[in-house]
C-alpha cells in the first residue's frame, strides 16, 4: 500500500483520508484547497487489491472521503473489466459500457465496505448505497419521486422500438444512458408529426462521444444512434424549457453541503440543448442571474436542491444537484444528482470553495458530536 500525504501544519481540525487517483485534476484541486489538516490519499486500485492498512490509516478517527475513480483512465478500465466488459482502451472518446462500469463500481464499493467492517471508528462522507443510487438515473428518479422532489417524468427502455414508442408520445424529449455521466450518449429529440430531428453527444458514424453534438435528421438516423445506447438501458424524460437568464438559457449546478445549498454554478448556453461545460456552456454570474430571477425563485431553486440530497438514505454529506427552472412557471426541477459534483474551482462562498466548506462542515459535526 502506498499512502501519500501533504506536509502541512495541523490544527484542531478533522483529519481526512481520501480514496481517489494517484494524480489528476481533482486530487490537485483538493490538495491546493485543503491545507489546514492532515490529508492522506489511497488509490482505488489499492482498495481493489486489498492493499490498504485501514487500522493504521484510520487510527486518528478521520473522515473518509471518496473521490471519482474516473480521474484515472486505468481505474476506469479496471472497473469496466470487473463489471464484465471486454478489456480495451479507456480515455478515448469511444462510447463506454456505463452499465458495466456501474457494476464494477458496485464491486469496488463492496470490497471497501468489507475492508472497513472492523476498521477503527471513522465517518464516511458518502455511503456506498447512496453512491450507487445516484449513478443510476432510474433509481434516482424513484428516490426523488418518493420524496416529492419535482423531477421530470422518467420512463425506461431497453429496446429501440420501446424507446421510439415513448419518444413518439411527446414533442420533445431527452434520452440518457441509465448509468451514464458527463452527458455521454445523450440525445435531445424533437418530433413534429412524422418528422424527427435530434442532437446527440454520441456520433453513430464514428461510435464516439463528441464535444460538438451531431445533428440527426429523421427516424432512421435516430434509430441508428439509439441502437447501442438501449443495450445499456436508457431513461427518457420530457425536454422541459429552461428559463432565459444571463444571456442564454440556463440551468444550475448546486452543491449541497451538510443539508445546505452552498455553491451555485449557472450554466448558460445558446443554440444547444446541452448545458455541460465541456460541451460549450459557459459559467454565468450567480448574483446577476439571482437578481434576474428574483428572490422567491432563487429560494425555491436552493430549497429544491437541498430536498433532493436529503431524499437519499443513508445521507451523503455533500452532492452536486443539477436543477432547471422551468420557463413560464419558474418551478425548479431536479435533473441529476452527482456524487462527485463538487469539483468547481474558482467558486467561493464566504471565502470557502466547495472543498473547504465540506471540511468546515466535518469540523462542526465533530464538535457537535
Amino acid at each position: 500500500m502506498r499512502i501519500t500525504s501533504s506536509s502541512r501544519s495541523v490544527s484542531n481540525t478533522t483529519p481526512v483520508v481520501c480514496v481517489g487517483s494517484a494524480a489528476g485534476d481533482r486530487r490537485r484541486a483538493f490538495d491546493r484547497s485543503v491545507t489546514d489538516r492532515p490529508v492522506r490519499w489511497v488509490t482505488w486500485p489499492d482498495v481493489l487489491d486489498g492493499a490498504v492498512d485501514w487500522a493504521e490509516l484510520l487510527a486518528d478517527q478521520p473522515v473518509l472521503r471518496l473521490d471519482s475513480p474516473s480521474d484515472d483512465p486505468a481505474t476506469d478500465a479496471r472497473l469496466l473489466h470487473l463489471g464484465g466488459d471486454t478489456p480495451g482502451p479507456v480515455g478515448t472518446s469511444r462510447l463506454l459500457r456505463h452499465d458495466r462500469w456501474h457494476a464494477g463500481l458496485a464491486i469496488a464499493l463492496s470490497r471497501l465496505d468489507e475492508q472497513l467492517r472492523d476498521a477503527p471508528a471513522h465517518r464516511r462522507l458518502q455511503p456506498s448505497a447512496t453512491l450507487l443510487a445516484v449513478f443510476n438515473k432510474l433509481a434516482t428518479a424513484e428516490v426523488l419521486n418518493r420524496a416529492g422532489v419535482p423531477t421530470p417524468t422518467t420512463e425506461y427502455a431497453t429496446t429501440v422500438p420501446d424507446a421510439l414508442e415513448v419518444l413518439a408520445g411527446r414533442a420533445q424529449s431527452f434520452v440518457k444512458i441509465r448509468h451514464g455521466s458527463s452527458a455521454a450518449g445523450m440525445i435531445a429529440v424533437r418530433r413534429h408529426g412524422d418528422r424527427w430531428l435530434a442532437h446527440s453527444t454520441y456520433d453513430p458514424a464514428t461510435g464516439a462521444n463528441v464535444t460538438r453534438p451531431v445533428t440527426l435528421h429523421g427516424r432512421e438516423a435516430l434509430t441508428e444512434a439509439l441502437t447501442p445506447l438501449v443495450r445499456q438501458g436508457v431513461v427518457i424524460q420530457p425536454w422541459l424549457p429552461k428559463v432565459t437568464a444571463g444571456g442564454g438559457t440556463v440551468d444550475f449546478r448546486v452543491v449541497v453541503i451538510d443539508r445546505r445549498a452552498r455553491h451555485v454554478l449557472p450554466r448558460v448556453v445558446s443554440g444547444t440543448p446541452f448545458t455541460n461545460l465541456h460541451l460549450g456552456a459557459r459559467r454565468g454570474d450567480p448574483e446577476a442571474i439571482r437578481a434576474q430571477l428574483g428572490a422567491d425563485t432563487w429560494h425555491d431553486l436552493l430549497a429544491t436542491a437541498e430536498h433532493a440530497v436529503a431524499a437519499f438514505d443513508p445521507p451523503a454529506l455533500y452532492a452536486g444537484v443539477d436543477v432547471l427552472v422551468r420557463a413560464g412557471s419558474l418551478r425548479p426541477y431536479v435533473l441529476e444528482v452527482n456524487a462527485f459534483g463538487d469539483f468547481h474551482e474558482g467558486i467561493e462562498v464566504d471565502g470557502q470553495d466547495t472543498y473547504r466548506a465540506e471540511m468546515a462542515a466535518c469540523d462542526a459535526l465533530r464538535v457537535a458530536a
